[in-house]
């Protein structure tokens, strides 16, 4: 997203239309499973939906840890311009010749490069879970997403080989580089572990595109964090009674760092569950209105450390560390 477009606030969600796209699905066998994976996933939509959430909202219940997902810095995602995506990776680049024989589809809000060993029910399934996603991200974060968002699917041996390839390591989860990265059983997957993974993932995508990659990695992943456990409070408080516990709330330079990726799993979810609480602080602290503004001037091309002085009339450090401090730390 850039500027203000697609915003929304509590009141509501706006569904921007992606309209009509230049470039047109793989004729032939593609295209008909295609038409056939679209017309199972619309069965699909219509038993179910998005739960109802504000931005900031709760809902009951229950589950467990799902792996942390990375942020591998990898290219920014371009939609394929020839009318044989089989030939046109997600960007130019190294990636482009292991997608080559990936299965090409398009849904309303997602262009889908699909492992050709992903059976049609399974890929059904995720189709129905991505439109879901989609739906209870708009809601909770309040931002729409102005263009198609591109997820490629592995199979669970192709995405561990991936993952080699990156040198990224064995406990994430997902990767978000631009482009969705996500592996999927071929066996029905679980849904809830598939419906959350896909929820933290969308709130990247959304939030780096609103922000123009302004937002730094805290917000990233206190959102996300939220958005993903939305159906569990209960969990994310639990999480962070537990870092209190412990004596264990990151302080601020932790937050500040560019990479969590060398801190490890265990300090990882640490940083995410206080991120999570620390943006709950702010919104209920200072108001929804005055977040807006921050994320509105980072959308307008502001670093997000002069955006957030702006807005808050101090600095990160001092307010978060003040935060700290206080009944939540140490």
């Amino acid at each position: 997203m850039t500027g203000g477009a697609g915003r929304t606030h509590d009141t509501g969600c706006e569904i921007r239309d992606v309209g009509s796209r230049s470039w047109d699905p793989v004729p032939g066998t593609r295209h008909l499973l295609s038409c056939i994976l679209g017309v199972i996933s619309f069965v699909l939509l219509q038993s179910g939906g998005g739960a109802g959430l504000g931005p900031v909202g709760r809902t009951p219940p229950g589950g467990s840890a799902c792996q942390p997902c990375l942020q591998a810095a990898w290219g920014e995602a371009r939609p394929p311009t020839s009318s044989n995506p089989a030939q046109t990776s997600p960007s130019a680049g190294p990636q482009a010749s292991r997608l080559r024989n990936f299965l090409y589809l398009e849904t309303a809000h997602f262009i889908l490069y699909c492992h050709p060993d992903l059976r049609p029910a399974t890929l059904a399934s995720v189709q129905h879970a991505l439109e879901t996603a989609y739906r209870e991200v708009v809601r909770y974060v309040g931002l729409a997403f102005d263009k198609p968002i591109v997820v490629i699917l592995y199979t669970e041996a192709a995405y561990e080989a991936e993952r080699r390839h990156r040198q990224v390591p064995a406990w994430g989860g997902a990767m978000y580089d631009g482009r969705v990265h996500l592996s999927v059983p071929n066996a029905r997957p679980f849904m809830l572990v598939l419906q959350r993974r896909l929820r933290h993932e969308l709130c990247h995508a959304v939030l780096d595109r609103y922000t123009q990659g302004q937002a730094p990695p805290w917000l990233q992943e206190g959102i996300a964090y939220g958005c993903e456990y939305m159906d569990d409070p209960a969990f994310l408080e639990d999480a962070f009674q537990a870092l209190r516990s412990r004596r264990s709330v990151p302080p601020a330079d932790v937050l500040r760092r560019s990479n969590y990726v060398a801190l490890g799993e265990r300090v990882i979810r640490d940083v995410y569950a206080a991120a999570y609480q620390w943006v709950q602080a702010l919104i209920e602290q200072y108001g929804r209105d005055l977040f807006d503004r921050w994320l509105d001037r980072m959308a307008q091309g502001h670093s997000w450390e002069a955006a957030f002085r702006d807005v808050y009339g101090d600095d990160f450090s001092t307010l978060y560390e003040a935060w700290r401090a206080g009944d939540h730390g140490p």
